[in-house]
């Protein structure tokens, strides 16, 4: 697996009991290629449960969750369904998951027992140019004009033993309602949302599921008419990792095996000898480990770690790079 990445901050608290986040990369699959429940009807990352429905009789992904690997960022239409627009799951990791509408996701283990923490969300490629450009079916977000206020956005609603709850969290996965055109948006970028609000008002404990509702302001005779799908990754992660852009040269890290059991190798790419220091991270922010960088490739032992998400964050010079790591 290769990560480019230039700075980052951590941020957040440590939790009572671990909850393991649902990353997707424990899905060994090639790159661009999809699961969309023609092999599985439930999909198991982290703490949780990704129902997902396919229909053999007609051939297609009628509902729920699909596991993607998918990188295309530009081409649109319903062919391009299953990629994330930024082209890759959040942090360049390789896979990530594609929802849809009234898609359900089961909690399960210590995530029962926790409140909700957070999520990556972003639109697909589909989805995106749809509202950029209008296609056949669906109208260019704004129309011709910009001055249309047009939205698109995903409601999540928590199920707490068995009863749907009124609370809710609303993403905007598109913006155009401001008065000042400039500041309409569509999201092309992985961006964090707090989910920690689902469970103020709920018994502690008790939410099980979560309800993903999308709504448009394009509407026709036939229902929505803007593509009702969106794209998802590290799913009840422990806090936000914001990744700056900035002006400094990014490293290359390639690391292999990933996910990884006890060991992983490190290479890094760069201009210059690599002389600078190496920290591995929980995914909390937590340093769990620093050592000066040995050599190229590096080894690091994770035999001692539990499993769960980690960072790799290498800095050499004015260069710096982070890689997620999943281990198992």
């Amino acid at each position: 697996m290769k990560c480019l990445f230039t700075l980052f901050l951590l941020s957040g608290t440590l939790w009572s009991v671990a909850q393991t986040p649902s990353t997707f990369e424990s899905y060994e699959i090639q790159a661009d290629t999809f699961l969309n429940g023609m092999d599985s009807a439930v999909y198991q990352d982290g703490d949780a449960d990704f129902p997902s429905f396919f229909d053999s009789l007609f051939s297609y992904w009628a509902s729920g969750w699909a596991i993607s690997s998918m990188t295309d960022g530009e081409t649109s239409g319903y062919a391009n369904l299953y990629s994330a627009k930024p082209g890759s799951g959040v942090h360049k990791s390789m896979n990530y998951a594609v929802g849809q509408q009234n898609a359900i996701i089961r909690l399960t283990g210590a995530a029962t027992a926790q409140p909700l923490r957070g999520v990556y969300l972003t639109n697909t490629t589909y989805t995106h140019n749809s509202m950029r450009d209008g296609d056949g079916f669906a109208k260019k977000f704004g129309g011709d004009s910009g001055d249309e206020p047009d939205y698109f956005k995903l409601k999540i609603q928590p199920y707490a033993q068995g009863q749907l709850f009124p609370d809710s969290v609303t993403f905007y996965l598109a913006d155009y309602t401001f008065e000042d055109n400039d500041q309409d948006y569509i999201v092309n970028e992985w961006t964090w949302l707090d989910l920690s609000s689902l469970s103020a008002n709920v018994p502690f404990g008790t939410i099980d599921s979560l309800l993903f509702t999308l709504s448009s302001t394009d509407v026709g005779d036939w229902g929505i008419n803007t593509p009702l799908f969106f794209c998802m990754d590290d799913f009840n992660s422990e806090t936000p990792l914001e990744v700056l852009t900035v002006n400094r040269p990014s490293l290359s890290l390639e690391v292999f095996p990933n996910p990884a059991t006890d060991r992983v190798t490190v290479i890094v790419s760069s201009g210059d000898p690599i002389v600078g220091e190496a920290r591995i991270l929980r995914a909390d922010g937590t340093i769990v480990a620093t050592q000066t960088i040995p050599s190229n490739p590096m080894a690091f032992d994770l035999s001692k770690f539990p499993a769960g998400v980690y960072y790799l964050n290498i800095t050499n010079g004015n260069e710096a790079g982070i890689c997620k790591i999943l281990k198992i």
